[in-house]
């Protein structure tokens, strides 16, 4: 196949990812408790109507909840994405690099200390936890490098996650007020009921437009990392500063979403192998297509969720975990995980 007619099968192969993602949109603004027709969604979105309960509906339940699905979807999947090549493991993802733990704590923490609550509140204490769990990162990583470093920075991460983990482990013995708030956190949602979550995405956003401009930027420098750090090296990049600057991304990324959302696992593990699949082996392509395919597995998990029960709705982050470990065992099965 020549060059000229893989490009162009690539592209064909984004606008249907793109399309598939327009119509799941819909589909999150059309079902829920009450579905809502279709005519009636794009009538809502075109020409609203503030006398018509479906489009109240879709306009302060449906449209946040949405926006904060893409949010957090693109953000997951591109943290994930960079995740795997950087430590060139298919199994990575920021939980393995201790970030979401990092998180967790930090929410905890605040919650027993600080009497925090709010959505607002628990994200910006999640984006701390974030940045310090990824200056830690950085900072044992930079004590030693090599051709080891990809194994250091997983074996520093797991080191992060047990003891992060066993913190706040330890401060949930001594509060049950702040059990009662975190369990809420933890399991992820995109619905506040309130619409705080997309308000809060405003306060996000620098966060993420960082994360993911350094992502587009470190693209060029991880490539060429692939191919070995001497060849990196006598192509002009420089391995140290690719590495920061995308562990920086990864953090950036992975702690706006969990602010956002709560931590919701396994998406950013998924969602870089579907990519593969799709596009094949060019990182600028993977990275579009993650783009693209990161929300819509979120918001498919949200429909999900909000259909799998008779009564009531089962959370993004518990139907994610769900689908997530029958795919980590079947990934692990096959053997396919490691990127050489």
């Amino acid at each position: 196949m020549s060059s000229e007619v893989y490009r162009i099968n690539i592209k064909i192969k984004l606008v249907l990812i793109f399309t598939l993602l327009t119509f799941v949109a819909f589909l999150a603004l059309a079902i829920g408790a009450q579905k809502v027709p279709f005519f009636e969604v794009w009538k809502a979105i075109a020409a609203f109507d503030k006398t018509d309960s479906n489009h109240i509906i879709v306009s302060t339940l449906r449209v946040p909840r949405l926006l904060v699905g893409l949010f957090a979807g693109t953000a997951l999947a591109i943290a994930g994405l960079i995740s795997q090549t950087l430590l060139k493991n298919g199994l990575a993802d920021p939980g393995i690099l201790g970030i979401n733990s990092g998180a967790a704590f930090m929410v905890v923490l605040s919650i027993w200390l600080l009497d925090y609550s709010a959505p607002l509140e628990l994200g910006m204490a999640s984006l701390i936890g974030a940045v310090i769990s990824t200056a830690f990162i950085v900072f044992m990583g930079q004590l030693g490098m090599g051709r080891s470093h990809a194994l250091r920075l997983i074996l520093i991460g797991a080191a992060l996650t047990a003891i992060f983990g066993a913190l706040t482990s330890a401060v949930l013995q001594f509060s049950q007020e702040s059990v009662n708030v975190f369990r809420f956190w933890i399991v992820g949602s995109l619905a506040s009921g309130d619409g705080s979550q997309a308000a809060q995405i405003i306060y996000l956003l620098p966060i993420y437009s960082l994360g993911l401009g350094l992502a587009i930027f470190s693209l060029r420098g991880l490539s060429a990392l692939q191919l070995g750090e001497d060849l990196a090296k006598s192509l002009g990049q420089s391995p140290t500063s690719i590495r920061f600057l995308a562990l920086l991304s990864v953090a950036s990324l992975a702690g706006a979403a969990t602010a956002a959302v709560g931590p919701i696992g396994f998406l950013g593990l998924i969602v870089p192998h579907l990519s593969r699949v799709l596009v094949g082996g060019s990182l600028g392509y993977q990275f579009i297509a993650t783009l693209l395919t990161g929300p819509i597995m979120l918001l498919a998990a949200d429909i999900l969720g909000r259909i799998i029960l008779p009564v009531g709705e089962v959370q993004a982050g518990i139907v994610m975990a769900l689908i997530g470990g029958v795919f980590f065992v079947f990934v692990v099965k096959k053997m396919k995980v490691v990127i050489t």
